[in-house]
C-alpha cells in the first residue's frame, strides 16, 4: 500500500504530519516504513476565505488536481493534513476513486469510545462556520463548546499571523485558550486546525487535548498497511 499525502495547507503542517507518520510506525529499519508520496501545493486558495465568503475562488479544483496527481503516483489511500479541507471530503472521495481519510470522523469515533460527551473546539473560522466538527460530533452524541468571539479572533491570529506567517509564538496563549474551554465545561479540547497542531506539538503538551492531526496520522499508518508503534 502506498500512502499519499496531499499537503501545502499549510507546508509546516504537512511536514509535521509526515514526521508523525514516521514516528508512529513500528520500524527497526528504513525498509519497515510505509511507502509514501507527498504532493505539497501551497498555491491552493485559502479554505477559510472561501467558506466564509471573503474570497470567491474555490480551493477545490486544486485540491482535486493534487489528489489525482497522488493517485497517478500510485497512492492507494490519501491523507490531507488540513482540517478545513474536510469541507470537500465527500467530493474528493468520489473524484479521487481511492479512500480519502476523514480525521474528523475518526476523532469523533475515538471521543465516543472514550465516553466523552462535551468538547471544546479550536479551529479556523471556516471549520467553525462550515459546521465540520459540530455536525460530525453531534452525530456521535457529542456536544460542542466554541470559544467566545474574542478567543475565536485570537485563535485565527495564531493560525494566520503566527504559524502561517512564520512569526514567533507565545505558546502560553494556546494553553490559555484550552483552559478557558475546560472551565466552560469541555471534557477535552479538540485541536481542529493543523497549524495549531504545530504549536501543540512544539509545546509537547497533550493534557486536556485531542488532536485531529494525531488521529489522522495513526489512521494513515493503519490504512496504509503499517503497524503502530506502541
Amino acid at each position: 500500500m502506498i500512502l499519499g499525502i496531499l499537503g501545502g495547507m499549510g507546508p509546516l503542517a504537512t511536514a509535521v504530519f509526515y514526521r508523525k507518520v514516521v514516528e508512529l510506525t513500528k520500524a527497526e529499519k528504513d525498509a519497515d516504513h510505509i511507502e509514501t508520496v507527498i504532493y505539497s501545493n501551497p498555491a491552493i486558495p485559502d479554505r477559510t476565505s472561501y467558506i466564509t465568503g471573503q474570497d470567491g475562488e474555490s480551493p477545490y479544483p486544486l485540491i482535486r488536481k493534487g489528489a489525482l496527481k497522488l493517485v497517478g503516483m500510485g497512492a492507494d489511500v490519501i491523507a490531507v493534513p488540513c482540517v478545513t479541507s474536510g469541507y470537500w471530503n465527500a467530493e474528493l472521495c468520489r473524484d479521487a476513486d481511492v479512500p480519502v481519510l476523514n480525521g474528523i470522523k475518526e476523532t469523533a469515533e475515538r471521543l465516543k469510545e472514550q465516553g466523552i460527551k462535551k468538547v471544546g473546539i479550536l479551529a479556523t473560522e471556516g471549520t467553525v462556520r462550515g459546521g465540520l466538527l459540530t455536525d460530525e460530533f453531534s452525530a456521535y452524541g457529542i456536544d460542542v463548546i466554541l470559544p467566545d468571539a474574542r478567543d475565536r479572533l485570537i485563535t485565527g491570529k495564531l493560525i494566520y499571523d503566527v504559524v502561517k506567517a512564520g512569526a514567533p509564538c507565545d505558546k502560553d496563549i494556546l494553553l490559555r485558550l484550552r483552559d478557558d474551554l475546560l472551565k466552560a465545561g469541555a471534557e477535552k479540547v479538540v485541536i481542529g486546525c493543523t497549524e495549531l497542531s504545530c504549536i501543540r506539538d512544539e509545546l509537547g503538551v497533550t493534557e486536556g487535548f485531542i488532536d485531529i492531526l494525531d488521529v489522522l496520522a495513526e489512521e494513515a499508518v493503519i490504512r496504509a498497511g503499517g503497524e503502530l508503534r506502541r
